[in-house]
């Protein structure tokens, strides 16, 4: 509505100017253009790229029909360079409306540094553009000015500094000015968010996610041992592919581990428990167990070594040259089968990370009995949008979707509940997530959050929530054990 209006009021006071839309994804930009129609017949909209019939000749008596073009830009970028876009219309290209700009937003860990920059299609769509061309900068999660407070965990402050150099390229590139809705212009439509987080009590993934804390710890006190100096994992973390290619150091400036095979496989180790927790929180880490060993650490000075015992974790052989990560349902996914056994009948939307463990929950749900449809990456854009319009149509339909397939703008009001196999760390970002089914001051509708008790996610949840609590959205959150769902 806010965009549509923007181009709306744009094009009253210029009638010859052209307005360009974009978004980072096909469903979103689609959603966006089916509702602007009502500029109709005023100023004319029309959406182009997604049909595969559709010729250089077509968006060209698009572009020369429609004064607002939507189109991904990648697209855009590509039929502006070649000419199908009309040299003289892209001349009057006055407005660029990019909705979910922070998507597009890249950010790359360089020694000293970080390095931010617009997506290549994006970069190269507004430089085709002529430079009067105004943007419009669209989205809920626009990026802040971070400070995390001083025992914040390694994650908050990897989460903070991305943040804040995402927020310094737009303040030294764009120089914008940031501009907030007025709660009066859309005080009937307030968002209420119902949220309900869910705690799971699963012995084994706690078991596991202790020993992935020690193997950590571990693995950045022997590699701080090898190379003679405590690295830092805040630095480490968020580099470790770059640097165990040698592309950068262990610290800004420092010794490249490239010919050292024994850092090496240490750095290898430490990127699998770095990033083992995401798949255990989400039951994607069958043939992963937890033991105790006798071992050594190198004391704080790094100059001995002193006997410790240690929780480690015991990973499943390598399928080729890589662990492959596969589903293994634990205490969550009985906790899903029990709150959809209790919203019988009703429209239920559940968001997972992984494919594979999607793929397990909808065979268990059609095996209860539920109707169901699922949208995920390795299904084609036409089978995605049928199953959306069956969900969309039909009552009591279960959509089991990717949190990437439907990461940014996709409104399903249809919903009646929605269900987060596991959260987000970020509040912004999970209110824009809940907000998905609509729920209001006036229908309000539950989303249940999902997360591992006395685990890290345990301390992601509640740090969200406090965050969350911290805001003035509109909102109830309650927190219970899965069960007395």
């Amino acid at each position: 509505m806010i965009c549509g209006m923007t181009a709306a009021l744009f094009l009253s006071g210029r009638p010859d100017t052209r307005i360009l839309f974009t978004a980072p994804r096909r469903t979103l930009l689609t959603q966006l253009h089916d509702r602007s129609r009502w500029l109709n017949p005023s100023h004319p909209v029309q959406l182009v790229g997604l049909d595969p019939r559709e010729n250089d000749r077509h968006v060209a008596a698009s572009s020369r029909y429609a004064p607002i073009l939507f189109g991904m830009p990648e697209f855009l970028a590509n039929r502006i360079a070649r000419g199908a876009v009309p040299p003289d219309l892209v001349e009057r290209v006055g407005l660029l409306i990019i909705d979910e700009f922070d998507a597009f937003l890249t950010l790359r860990y360089l020694a000293r540094r970080t390095a931010v920059s617009f997506h290549e299609p994006l970069e190269r769509l507004i430089s085709a553009l002529p430079s009067t061309c105004r943007l419009l900068l669209v989205s809920a999660t626009t990026p802040e000015i971070a400070s995390p407070k001083a025992d914040a965990n390694v994650e908050a402050q990897i989460d903070a500094s991305a943040q804040t150099a995402f927020r310094q390229f737009l303040d030294d590139t764009l120089a914008p000015a940031y501009v907030s809705i007025a709660e009066r212009y859309y005080a009937d439509f307030i968002p209420h968010a119902q949220i309900v987080a869910v705690a799971v009590h699963d012995a084994s993934v706690q078991e596991i996610d202790r020993a992935i804390d020690d193997e950590v710890s571990l693995m950045i006190n022997w590699i701080s041992g090898e190379v003679g100096f405590p690295i830092n994992p805040a630095y480490v973390l968020p580099r470790l592919t770059h640097i165990r290619e040698g592309r950068l150091g262990l610290a800004p400036g420092g010794v490249r581990v490239k010919g050292m095979e024994k850092v090496s496989a240490l750095l290898g180790r430490l990127q699998l428990m770095h990033h083992l927790p995401d798949f255990l929180y989400e039951d994607m880490a069958r043939g992963f167990e937890a033991y105790s060993a006798d071992v050594w650490r190198y004391t704080t000075d790094l100059d001995g070594r002193y006997e410790v015992t240690v929780n480690r974790v015991d990973a499943p052989n390598k399928e080729g040259d890589q662990i492959v990560m596969r589903p293994e349902p634990r205490g969550k996914f009985d906790a899903v089968r029990t709150i959809v056994a209790r919203r019988t009948g009703e429209r239920g939307v559940i968001f997972l990370r992984n494919i594979r463990i999607l793929r397990v929950l909808a065979e268990s749900l059609s095996g209860d009995g539920r109707a169901l449809v699922c949208v995920h990456g390795e299904r084609t854009d036409a089978e995605n949008d049928q199953a959306l319009r069956r969900f969309r149509a039909v009552d009591g339909t279960l959509l089991l979707i990717t949190r990437d397939t439907g990461k940014r703008g996709l409104d399903l009001p249809e919903g009646d509940f929605s269900i987060f196999y596991s959260p987000k760390s970020r509040e912004d970002v999970t209110w824009q997530e809940v907000s998905r089914i609509r729920s209001t001051i006036r229908n309000r509708k539950s989303t249940y959050m999902l997360f591992y008790e006395d685990t890290g996610e345990e301390e992601k949840m509640s740090a969200m929530i406090k965050a969350l609590e911290r805001t003035t959205h509109s909102k109830e959150i309650r927190i219970c054990a899965a069960t007395t769902l």
